[in-house]
C-alpha cells in the first residue's frame, strides 16, 4: 500500500474511531463510571488502578489519538520505518482496547446497568448519527 492509500485509509479510520470514542465518552462511560465509583465506596478502599477502568479507557483513547497524529506526521514526512512502527503500535493499542471493552466494560455493563439506563444510553446513541467527524 502506498503512502496516499495509507493516508486515505487512516483518514477513514480516524473518522470512525473519533465517532466511536465520542459515543463512549459522552454516553456509556459516565453511566458505567458511576457504578464503578459506587462499588469502590461499598468496599471502602481504593483497590483499582488510578482512575479505575473507565479512566483507563479514556487514557487509551487519548493515546490512540496521539498515535494517529504521529502517524499522520510520519506519512507527511515519508518516513517509512516510523510509519510501520506507528501502524504496529496503533494496531496493538486497538486490539488491547477492544479486548478490555468486550471482557471488562461490556460484561460489567450487562450485569450492573439497569434496563432504564441501557434504554437511555441507546436513545442517546441514536442522536449521534453523523457526529464525531
Amino acid at each position: 500500500m502506498g503512502i496516499r492509500q495509507t493516508e486515505e485509509s487512516l483518514s477513514i479510520l480516524k473518522k470512525e474511531m473519533n465517532r466511536h470514542f465520542l459515543k463512549e465518552e459522552e454516553t456509556f462511560f459516565p453511566v458505567l463510571n458511576r457504578h464503578f465509583e459506587r462499588a469502590i465506596k461499598k468496599i471502602g478502599g481504593d483497590i483499582r488502578p488510578a482512575g479505575g477502568p473507565v479512566n483507563v479507557m479514556l487514557l487509551e483513547h487519548k493515546v490512540m489519538r496521539t498515535v494517529i497524529q504521529n502517524l499522520e506526521q510520519t506519512l507527511k514526512d515519508g518516513k517509512k520505518d516510523e510509519i510501520s512502527r506507528n501502524l504496529a503500535q496503533l494496531a496493538s493499542l486497538i486490539r488491547s482496547h477492544i479486548f478490555r471493552e468486550e471482557n471488562i466494560l461490556h460484561v460489567v455493563a450487562e450485569v450492573k446497568l439497569k434496563r432504564e439506563e441501557k434504554v437511555k444510553i441507546a436513545e442517546k446513541l441514536k442522536a449521534y448519527q453523523g457526529r464525531g467527524q
